[in-house]
């Protein structure tokens, strides 16, 4: 099916051609271009292939242009079209949030799961009041060189924050006794540490960077 319309660029309004298409990967997926410059318009999956859903669809894709008769509005997009646009894009499984779960030990404190999914909001878990936590917690904690008993990492390290105590895991063979803080080095970086309290264990170790 082709759809014509009037759209304003500039001052100078021109007509425009919007051709429509379906997928089916994996489900059905809605697309609408311009066919001269190959523009996408429209690439989003949908429940079905009915005029309604189209025109509802296509209405939303170009709500940011100035047609005849009708101002242009800034889009809104919610998580959940965003999903499904870049799902459209690069396929549903390279697109996932992450969640916390109740776990106080940082590596098993969180979990994958799919954006599209009508239960992708539960197990959040909010931390006690006072408690950071980085956006980025690396692999594996890294271990810090010190100086008069003070970790380094691109100089030395003030401690800012701490200690937070974690002794758990001692149920199932993978137990920590750490002690974290919140550390910044002379470049700024904010920097989440730990210090293992075993005294044959007593290393620093970055464990995450703030943003």
């Amino acid at each position: 099916p082709v759809s014509t319309a009037a759209a304003t660029s500039g001052p100078r309004p021109r007509a425009i051609t919007v051709c429509e298409d379906e997928t089916f990967h994996p489900a059905i997926c809605l697309v609408a271009l311009e066919p001269v410059s190959n523009f996408i318009l429209l690439e989003q999956y949908a429940e079905d292939r009915s005029a309604a859903t189209w025109t509802q669809a296509l209405t939303a894709a170009t709500a940011h242009l100035e047609f005849h008769g009708r101002k242009a509005r800034t889009p809104r997009y919610s998580i959940t079209q965003l999903a499904e646009r870049l799902s459209a894009r690069i396929g549903e499984q390279s697109v996932n949030g992450v969640s916390t779960v109740a776990e106080h030990r940082p590596q098993l404190a969180w979990r994958s799961h799919s954006l599209l999914s009508g239960k992708a909001a539960d197990a959040l878990v909010t931390f006690a009041d006072g408690c950071e936590r980085p956006l980025w917690v690396l692999r594996e904690p890294e271990l810090l060189a010190d100086e008069q008993g003070y970790p380094l990492y691109r100089g030395g390290l003030t401690l800012l924050e701490g200690p937070e105590r974690l002794e758990t895991g001692w149920w199932d063979d993978d137990s920590v006794t750490r002690d974290y803080f919140l550390a910044v080095n002379p470049a700024g970086m904010r920097l989440w540490v730990f210090r293992n309290r075993q005294r044959s264990k007593a290393y620093w170790y970055l464990h995450g960077i703030f943003g």
